[in-house]
């Protein structure tokens, strides 16, 4: 039998989803349970919302920086220092992890039929159908390994994967399932 988790490898969820969603502890089953989640629906998430795919409060940040404590993007000053400290030439990211977030062309986002018909918001932002971002190893890394909350991946030197904002990931080439094991 495995070990419960410790709180080291724990993510609260006001850390997970604090700068691209809404949640509410509630604790209790008494009235003020409509005026908790009213009092929720109408905070703002953040000083402002994304205008574009290129906000980085579109990245799955618990995958982009593995491990590392996960920022507080609601402001625009803590944005601008998250960008100074990750973020390459062209839209592109580089993760603490050495892996390069390769922002693709429109042409070059594929989405699934279902996908389609289910739109995506984050933080207040729609969220184009398909976007995604071509995942690699930087150009002196031999491979690395990328987690998602349910799936760990590796990928060689030249591969890479498709991750999108909802943290779904895409197998592209040169990369394999590591766990869960395949059946």
């Amino acid at each position: 039998m495995k070990d419960p988790p410790k709180r080291s490898d724990c993510v609260l969820v006001k850390d997970f989803v604090g700068c691209k969603g809404r949640f509410v502890y509630i604790e209790d089953t008494g009235k003020g349970i409509s005026k908790k989640v009213e009092d929720c629906i109408r905070q703002p998430i953040t000083d402002s919302n994304p205008d574009s795919v290129r906000d980085p409060r579109l990245l799955p940040l618990h995958s982009f920086l593995a491990g590392s404590p996960l920022p507080n993007l609601s402001t625009l000053q803590s944005r601008a220092h998250f960008r100074q400290k990750y973020r390459l030439s062209g839209g592109n990211w580089l993760s603490p992890t050495r892996t390069i977030w390769n922002f693709p062309h429109a042409n070059q986002w594929h989405a699934s039929e279902q996908s389609k018909s289910d739109q995506e918001w984050i933080a207040g932002y729609p969220v184009p159908h398909g976007f995604h971002w071509d995942v690699s190893p930087a150009k002196l890394e031999a491979s690395i390994t990328v987690s998602s909350t349910n799936e760990v991946w590796k990928i060689r030197r030249g591969g890479y994967l498709n991750i999108y904002p909802d943290e779904k990931i895409r197998n592209g080439s040169g990369a394999q399932r590591i766990w869960p094991p395949k059946n």
